[in-house]
């Protein structure tokens, strides 16, 4: 199929879409989605994938596009007209907690994306959160970041990132924009990341 669109100019645009919902969500005090999955420490993959696949969908205004979640062994799969389009794999790595684990992930996951021959755009996508904690509001992560179990230098947490990254994988990568913010929970909370083009 003839690409209707750059795959990556797609990709970026709908991470950017997505980041600026959370912007959005983040002005409403009952609904700063992305200070409550941080304030409990949780991954929120899931999340992160259904909010791509819909700004995905929305930008391809075509006929008989599908966008799905968890198809064809991918995280976000795209067709359009039946035809495999897009395939991406997510993966999500936080300053308190920086282990191997997710770049190990997500080298696995490249590999499965390599095999599909037959998909013409094709994604890894490394999703970096990035929390200052206020300690009162969220102890567990200023004493885990004091620990040295994660990094408190936005800097140091960057330089271990590319660390990951040159020692798992070997795709060229982009890094992705970011968005910053900050509240009454968290002195600074930023959301950027890399994309790996294959």
């Amino acid at each position: 199929m003839q690409s209707i669109v750059d795959g990556k100019e797609l990709m970026i645009n709908a991470i950017v879409a997505m980041q600026r919902i959370i912007q959005s969500r983040e002005k409403n005090v009952d609904d700063r989605i992305l200070t409550n999955i941080s304030k409990s420490g949780a991954a929120c993959e899931h999340w992160y994938k259904f909010e791509i696949r819909s700004q995905l969908a929305t930008l391809l205004k075509y006929k008989e596009v599908f966008c799905g979640v968890e198809r064809e062994r991918h995280d976000i799969f795209v067709s359009i007209a039946d035809e495999p389009y897009l395939a991406a794999e997510i993966k999500i790595l936080d300053n308190w907690y920086v282990y191997e684990g997710p770049l190990e992930g997500l080298k696995e996951d490249i590999l499965k994306l390599e095999a599909s021959q037959q998909i013409p755009h094709k994604f890894g996508i490394l999703l970096c959160r990035f929390a200052a904690p206020a300690e009162s509001k969220v102890k567990w992560m200023y004493d885990q970041l004091r620990s040295r179990r994660g990094f408190a230098s936005e800097s140091e947490f960057e330089k271990e990132i590319e660390t990951l990254v040159r020692n798992n994988i070997n795709n060229a990568w982009s890094r992705l924009p970011q968005i910053c913010m900050s509240n009454d929970i968290f002195d600074e909370l930023k959301l950027g990341g890399y994309l790996f083009e294959l």
